[in-house]
């Protein structure tokens, strides 16, 4: 409750900004910079390339887009100015797949749903930190102007080295329906202590 105090509402409204210099006057002043085709907006030259929706392989499935976009996209990633932050964000990111380890000696209906329980996990754990470190090493390498699809020189929009984010990507995927698929399907054989009521009184204090 106290960490979502200050979080934003309503996220998916868009804020409307009311300017005194026209789009025009904006793209003239930026010069060189917002002469280059847009994909979204005339102010994509403000972000660089990014995971956006009108950038990933097979957009095209989903329609022709609106040019230009009535609002700025949601699923932009965020420009990473520095070491620290690129530490920030790549470690959290990374250990998200090892948390599920936690569960790595938890009571399964079968030995196979546990075994299968602990590779899905490792493998979480292992495309997440090698992704993150590929990233983070990119970024660094890249003096902190590049993100996202504009990493190690755009590799994941060409053929055929875009397999080695697709991939790993399909595994964690998978991965990751496997675990949620088997928190349900395990709730057909719970252990006996799952059913056992807990006497609060007796763990509180009381005359």
């Amino acid at each position: 409750m106290f960490f979502w105090f200050y979080k934003p509402l309503n996220v998916e409204i868009p804020t409307i900004l009311h300017i005194d210099i026209s789009i025009a006057q904006i793209l003239i002043d930026a010069g060189d910079a917002a002469r280059e085709p847009f994909k979204d907006t005339p102010l994509d030259f403000v972000e660089p390339l990014a995971y956006t929706s009108s950038q990933l392989p097979f957009n095209h499935l989903w329609g022709m887009q609106q040019r230009p976009l009535p609002r700025i996209p949601n699923d932009r990633d965020s420009q990473l100015h520095n070491l620290q932050i690129v530490i920030t964000t790549a470690i959290p990111t990374a250990a998200y797949g090892t948390f599920h380890l936690i569960g790595w000696n938890f009571d399964f209906p079968t030995r196979t749903e546990q075994m299968l329980w602990r590779w899905t996990c490792v493998s979480m754990g292992i495309v997440l930190g090698l992704g993150c470190a590929i990233e983070a090493a990119a970024i660094i390498w890249g003096n902190y102007t590049t993100t996202g699809l504009s990493n190690l020189n755009g590799y994941k929009l060409r053929w055929p080295t875009n397999l080695l984010f697709f991939i790993p990507g399909v595994m964690y995927f998978g991965s990751r329906m496997v675990v949620i698929v088997e928190v349900v399907v395990s709730l057909r054989a719970l252990p006996a202590g799952c059913f056992e009521n807990v006497e609060w009184t007796s763990s509180l204090p009381h005359i």
